[in-house]
């Protein structure tokens, strides 16, 4: 008895449904990672043969990621209290400017893939203009494309309006005015971004009939020509596999900063957590060892949940206290001792899963890298090639691990206050043991950060060599 599949046709409609409904922070009843995550298999085998829809698919796949992190990064925001809820503003607006940056991508290259099958197919359903009312009106595919632009810049500006009221933490009369003012104006950005999103699925789902009522789209599809024999083209599906999750794994080195505004707390609003777990989706993805797979997972479970709660310890102390305090109150050095015991505890977890990433990596080098060890043809050249790979990858995971000791250390000197005077000043102001190691760690994050983007760039050009493709 064979297994019914659910049709593309319904995978997109009910991805439009998920679409349609404004997105602002948590109050998404309907969350979008999974509209993504829908229309990623009604895609399906397409992307191989349809040029565009391969790029398509791969920001789609980033989209939900970023869309599914959304909702616990807001979950912790928002149990924070005080000042805690004021990253919130920074975080949405952070969040909306890199989803911009991938629903452009996908969206263009989606449309793009539609003109490559009526142009090479006589797909004619695909770009004409379809029905859009009962008077005969009719609405070009270019005009929803533009409508599709319009609904999600809106949607995305709607989802930044109500949070611009709170990015100012002074205390004064504007401020609370703001704060009266929020409740009422995301009531108001929900209810608009409700009505664009309607007009928008009403379009879209008479796109979508249209296209099915023909019923050409399959048989287009079907009909274009497959290049290279299924070995080729398997082995093109994993080295686009493989490469983004490369670009995804040197992206995760933005978040070895920290970064912290006076406005907000001095909380850092790129948390460290969500760097073990762009670092663990990578790997993961990199290797194929169960065994190195289930490591990787506790390893990472770890850091993230130490993480996790070393940030939250932070940030309830700043909320209380300033480093100041540690001098005088007993009760600030209470509140702080937690933090320096989830900060060693987390600097210790993340050198295990960099260790183990290391490990992993290095298989990964090995199997996915110039020549195969397992061919005949591997010799003295290849086997250089892998080892100077290697060990460049151990200076890659190392510079991370030495970050996150010396962030570790730093928590600690920050809880030995000591009172410095200016030269030019009388009055003295409260600095840790040493007070330059935060610039010595931001120095180190940029060269982190320009040596992993060099190298898996490098790794990248290896990764294709090895499975016979230049570009």
């Amino acid at each position: 008895m064979t297994k019914k599949r659910i049709s593309a046709k319904t995978l997109f409609a009910l991805s439009l449904l998920f679409l349609f409904n404004a997105n602002i922070n948590l109050i998404d009843p309907l969350p979008d990672f999974i509209a993504y995550l829908l229309i990623m298999p009604a895609i399906g085998a397409a992307a191989n043969t349809v040029p565009y829809l391969s790029e398509c698919k791969s920001a789609l796949g980033v989209l939900a990621l970023i869309s599914a992190a959304r909702i616990p990064a807001f979950i912790m925001m928002y149990n924070n209290l005080g000042t805690g809820r004021d990253i919130v503003p920074m975080f949405t607006l952070i969040f909306v400017v890199i989803e911009c940056i991938l629903l452009y991508k996908a969206v263009e290259n989606g449309y793009r893939a539609l003109c490559y099958i009526s142009e090479r197919t006589g797909a004619r359903s695909l770009t004409e203009p379809f029905a859009c009312g009962k008077k005969g009106k009719t609405m070009s595919v270019t005009a929803l494309k533009g409508l599709t632009y319009i609904f999600l810049a809106a949607r995305q500006l709607l989802n930044i309006a109500p949070e611009l009221l709170l990015l100012t933490t002074e205390d004064n009369d504007l401020r609370r005015q703001l704060r009266e003012a929020y409740p009422a104006a995301l009531i108001v950005c929900i209810f608009v971004a409700s009505v664009i999103g309607v007009v928008w699925v009403i379009y879209a789902r008479r796109y979508v009939r249209e296209i099915a009522k023909a019923n050409e789209i399959g048989s287009a599809v079907s009909s274009l020509e497959i290049k290279g024999t299924p070995e080729e083209q398997m082995r093109k599906s994993r080295m686009r596999s493989l490469t983004f999750s490369l670009t995804v794994l040197a992206t995760a080195s933005v978040f070895s900063f920290d970064l912290t505004f006076s406005d907000f707390g001095n909380i850092n609003i790129l948390p460290h957590f969500i760097y073990g777990i762009i670092v663990f989706y990578s790997i993961f993805n990199l290797i194929s060892d169960k065994r190195k797979r289930i490591s990787l997972t506790v390893c990472t479970g770890v850091f993230t949940l130490t993480s996790i709660i070393t940030h939250l310890s932070l940030s309830r102390f700043l909320q209380e206290y300033d480093y100041l305090l540690l001098l005088y109150s007993s009760a600030a050095r209470r509140l702080y001792l937690p933090v320096k015991i989830f900060a060693l505890i987390e600097a210790l977890s993340l050198v295990a899963l960099l260790t183990v990433s290391a490990i992993c990596f290095k298989e990964f080098i090995c199997e996915n890298t110039g020549t195969s060890p397992s061919s005949d043809a591997y010799g003295i050249t290849s086997a250089k090639m892998h080892v100077g790979l290697v060990k460049r990858g151990c200076v890659l995971f190392s510079l991370s691990a030495l970050i996150g000791i010396l962030k570790c250390v730093n928590v600690f000197l920050k809880g030995n206050v000591q009172i410095a005077f200016s030269e030019v000043s009388d009055e003295g102001f409260a600095t840790g043991t040493l007070p330059w190691m935060g610039t010595l760690i931001f120095a180190l994050c940029v060269i982190y950060v320009l040596y992993s983007f060099y190298f898996i760039h490098d790794v990248k050009n290896e990764v294709r060599f090895k499975y016979g493709i230049e570009k």
